[in-house]
């Protein structure tokens, strides 16, 4: 036992000196992420503020962008007024120009260049029509000599490509400084904006003076810097602090912030300093404890342990430990000669209790070597003498609780008949029997043997029960009884407990019955569009609805989209009022932007003898007349949605589709196809792509050449197409259009690689339109080819993609461009 003080003593220290240990890591593992947290803040005050800063500009570059296609489309006659009227709504903007290619200029300032003045060698100009895009101009001091400004600039060319000039923007520095000096960094930091050249932009100190300042008027050295990375500790205008810098605006210029050391290393140092106060009071209590527990704790019990080893219950069964006021264990000391006081009396009651003990120890073998989950033992008057067993935990009792209780305690509050149960067993009845109890919201399920024990003279003197827990083996063929009864998508019953409850409500005389049947309306058209887990998503958003007006009657799935329920002893009214809720619940259900829509048809069964075969036909046969007008209107509404989908989601298949649409239609005019068919002309260029729904989205946003592996999927856009338009009455005449309108004249196209005329002329318009579209817009990966080069490929390619005649009406009427054959 003093080995024991021992060890605690020695335990007590290495705690201490571990929990020391791992303060340190903690310390420094803390110190190092609020280091990384700090740069990590810091970086994002970077991004936010150049986030801020590409926003103010962006404002500019969509102005150059409506003012260039303004040129573009109306030339300059009226240019100077849209100059002025833009101008005068934007403060921040010094002067608005557009300098053409023969050295004209329209400015909204009113500034008139003077003779010899060549606003083509101006930097602003230079620079645009060199990079071809958006620019912005390192700082520079205007024309008249009155502002430092920085220049905006694009050039602006005709749809041939052809430069007309460069549309300008000049803001005044001081308005740039303004803007970026409200952004603070943190709490006392700021931002610095400079161009290429190392001229500041925007300052905090930058007041509008006439004269370009670089970045080492105002104390900031970048040289051997990177973009991105944090510098620590240095020194700005005499501040020490740290400072980080980016590219912004296209690279034309940089955003750099600051931050004083104070406050960038503020958190750390409050860390540093409640964390050494910790471990100050830390140290406190720990030497407080080990003085305490040496004088209360260690001595007294070595004293204790001294004591103790003078115990000699055979040699000194007398013997009690000392006792004083003062020991910290007098408690102990008391109960320990309280337990030396009742062995003595137990030595002395041994001898008289040897039979005694020779029974309840072969009793308690018995008991313990019949265990499985819980045993009791009762007597006659079902008073429990004995309980073991782990099971007891599951019920919520212990042994200690129910001996010398009555069996009734055990059950809680069950009305099972387990008391009429015992009474059998005490009469010489051997019983096995199940049952189950509800605890804590818990099912539990046990199987119970209960025998009775006999006295040697054979009378019965009680019974043992033995009770083992069945739960999980229960609950597995309860698992299977369910699956074998329900649906595995919707959870509603299946198809053989819809024909055995028919049966039961015919043997139960349950009439009227009725059996009402449920078809989900445009499922397959759905299908094809979304694929069949959206389709699965329908059929459980139906289901469910069902499922809740139908919750007091039976509802089965028994087929794919069909649904079936059974109801007894209602009338008409009430089923007629049923079959409106469902239906109305399941038409307010939308997936994928599709309003969903079921057909119902019911009958009433009054008799025995009318079979479930009989009914099912006469309710499937209401139900098909219903089905017969809602679906098409249902599938018909249904197409609409899904090409509105496809184009809301890709703005480029919205305009493709309606471009392709309109040149089909310009095209049958040229052709002379009549108004009916030239709608129709019009309606397929429209729908052409429509089977694009189904095509994986990492496939259509690609951006790059798509692999062999994803042309393949992509190509089967047309039979998708095909499906869901034969699907609709008032769209089925377009899917072979659909289909066929990838389709060569040389028969190399596909899906069926048909050739010549066995291609639609529908088909054949909307290959030449669909290709001159795609060769004329832009892609990602590719830029646009211009409608001469278009026109080139299209009679490149006549008579082996496209139909050779059509081709040449297309480019000569409708393109309005020449024949003419390499």
């Amino acid at each position: 036992m003093k080995r024991f003080t021992h060890i605690q003593f020695f335990l007590s220290v290495l705690f201490i000196l571990l929990s020391g240990f791992v303060f340190t890591l903690i310390f420094s593992y803390a110190v190092q992420t609020i280091d990384r947290r700090q740069e990590d803040l810091f970086e994002l005050e970077l991004k936010y503020t150049e986030m801020e800063v590409e926003m103010y500009y962006h404002a500019y570059f969509a102005t150059l962008d409506n003012v260039s296609e303004y040129i573009r489309l109306f030339g300059t006659d009226d240019l100077l007024d849209y100059l002025i009227q833009i101008h005068d709504l934007d403060n921040d903007m010094s002067s608005m120009y557009f300098g053409t290619v023969d050295n004209v200029m329209y400015n909204s300032s009113g500034f008139v260049p003077g003779p010899g003045f060549d606003l083509r060698t101006r930097i602003w100009y230079t620079m645009a029509v060199q990079k071809g895009d958006i620019i912005s101009t390192p700082a520079f001091i205007n024309a008249t000599q009155d502002k430092v400004i920085t220049t905006i600039a694009k050039p602006v060319f005709d749809d041939s490509g052809i430069l007309l000039g460069v549309i300008a923007i000049d803001l005044d520095i001081a308005n740039i400084s303004a803007y970026v000096s409200d952004k603070k960094i943190g709490n006392t930091g700021y931002a610095v904006l400079f161009d290429a050249s190392n001229n500041v932009i925007a300052h905090p100190n930058l007041h509008g003076d006439v004269f370009i300042s670089d970045l080492t008027y105002y104390g900031i050295d970048l040289a051997n810097k990177e973009e991105n990375i944090v510098y620590r500790y240095q020194i700005v205008n005499g501040h020490m602090g740290a400072l980080m810098f980016t590219n912004v605006i296209n690279d034309d210029y940089n955003l750099l912030v600051f931050m004083p050391t104070e406050e960038f290393l503020m958190t750390q140092n409050q860390f540093r300093n409640y964390f050494l106060l910790v471990i100050v009071i830390v140290i406190i209590v720990a030497a407080t404890y080990m003085l305490m527990s040496l004088k209360y704790i260690y001595q007294p019990m070595n004293r204790l342990l001294s004591d103790l080893n003078l115990v000699n219950v055979k040699d000194y069964i007398s013997y009690r430990l000392p006792v004083d006021q003062h020991d910290s264990f007098i408690e102990l000391r008391q109960k320990l000669n309280q337990d030396l006081e009742e062995t003595e009396n137990y030595f002395k009651e041994a001898l008289e209790s040897a039979n005694e003990l020779y029974l309840e120890n072969q009793r308690f073998k018995l008991l313990i070597d019949s265990t499985q989950d819980f045993i009791l033992q009762i007597d006659n008057t079902h008073r429990i003498i004995f309980a073991s067993g782990k099971g007891l935990s599951k019920i919520k009792q212990t042994s200690e609780s129910l001996v010398g209780q009555k069996t009734d305690v055990l059950w809680h509050d069950e009305k099972f008949g387990h008391e009429e149960i015992i009474d059998l067993v005490l009469k010489g009845k051997h019983t096995m029997y199940n049952w189950d109890m509800v605890i804590n919201h818990e099912r539990f399920i046990f199987e119970t043997s209960v025998s009775p024990i006999y006295h040697k003279d054979q009378s019965i003197i009680g019974a043992v029960l033995i009770s083992r827990d069945i739960t999980q083996a229960t609950k597995k063929q309860e698992e299977i009884t369910y699956i074998n009864q329900h649906d595995y998508l919707t959870q509603l019953y299946n198809r053989p407990m819809f024909i055995e409850t028919y049966e039961l409500y015919l043997k139960e005389d349950a009439f009227p019955i009725t059996l009402m049947m449920i078809d989900v309306n445009g499922l397959k058209i759905f299908n094809d569009a979304f694929g069949h887990e959206r389709g699965d998503e329908v059929i459980t958003s139906v289901a469910d609805v069902l499922h809740e007006v139908f919750r007091d009657h039976f509802v089965a799935r028994i087929g794919g989209d069909e649904f079936a329920v059974l109801l007894k002893k209602l009338d008409k009214k009430e089923i007629e009022d049923l079959r409106h809720q469902s239906r109305h619940n399941v038409s307010q259900l939308k997936v994928n932007q599709l309003q969903l829509s079921i057909s119902i048809g019911y009958t009433m069964v009054e008799s025995k003898d009318v079979s479930l075969t009989d009914a099912m036909k006469e309710a499937e046969n209401q139900m098909y007349r219903f089905k017969i007008t809602e679906s098409m209107s249902v599938r018909n509404v249904a197409i609409q949605a899904i090409h509105k989908t496809l184009t809301d989601k890709y703005k480029e298949e919205r305009i493709h589709s309606e471009k392709v649409s309109q040149m089909c239609y310009v095209t049958g005019l040229a052709l002379g196809i009549n108004d009916e068919r030239l709608e129709e002309l019009k309606l397929a260029g429209m729908y052409h792509d429509i089977g694009k729904i189904a095509i994986p989205d990492a496939i259509l946003d690609k951006p790059g050449p798509l692999t062999k592996e994803e042309f393949d999927i992509m190509k089967t856009h047309t039979e998708i197409g095909y499906n869901i338009l034969r699907a609709a009455d008032n769209y089925s005449r377009l899917a072979e259009y659909a289909l066929t309108h990838h389709e060569r004249w040389d028969g190399l196209g596909y899906p069926r690689g048909l050739k010549g005329e066995e291609i639609p002329l529908i088909s054949r318009i909307i290959n030449l339109c669909d290709s001159y579209d795609a060769m004329t817009t832009n892609r990602v990966y590719r830029t646009k080819r211009t409608k001469d080069e278009a026109v080139k490929e299209i009679i490149k390619h006549a008579g082996k993609q496209f139909d050779p005649e059509l081709a040449k009406i297309f480019v000569t009427k409708v393109l309005m461009r020449a024949w003419e054959e390499s």
